[in-house]
């Protein structure tokens, strides 16, 4: 007799309600995400700041990079050929950060990445496409900015 497995849906939280309990988190304990974090974070960021046009990347991914001298990157794929639609394969984040809230930051840099690959198709900069999303993500108490 085979069971059948139900996927335990993810509860979705509003991006003010992470925000919140990001802020009561305390510095020194530090924080290690987990997968769960990763979607969490990314369907509240999509729904507040980009209005729900972005599609879920094939790969959500927090990871353990030491060999990364960066907190996340995202990975822009082209289906099919050269005049195919723009997609987004991965967001790869690393696992420890200081806080949540550096968490949050972090994705919401990646997202930014990825509107400009898909909405405006082919392009990942830290360029005037990237910080047109700067002051709406400011209005939610996130900053964009670079580490470069």
């Amino acid at each position: 007799m085979k069971f059948k497995i139900r996927k335990k849906t993810l509860k979705r939280q509003p991006l003010c309600v992470l925000l919140r309990k990001a802020k009561s988190h305390n510095r020194k304990l530090g924080f290690s995400a987990t997968k769960k974090h990763a979607e969490l974070v990314w369907h509240a960021l999509n729904y507040a700041v980009f209005g729900g046009v972005l599609r879920l990347p094939e790969k959500l991914m927090v990871q353990d990079r030491s060999d990364w001298d960066f907190w996340g990157e995202c990975e822009g794929k082209q289906q099919g050929h050269r005049n195919g639609p723009y997609y987004t394969k991965a967001i790869r984040l690393q696992r420890k950060h200081s806080t949540p809230k550096k968490f949050i930051d972090t994705m919401a840099h990646e997202m930014c990445h990825q509107y400009e690959w898909e909405i405006i198709g082919g392009e990942m900069s830290h360029g005037k496409t990237f910080y047109m999303w700067k002051d709406k993500l400011a209005e939610k108490g996130i900053p964009l900015y670079t580490s470069a």
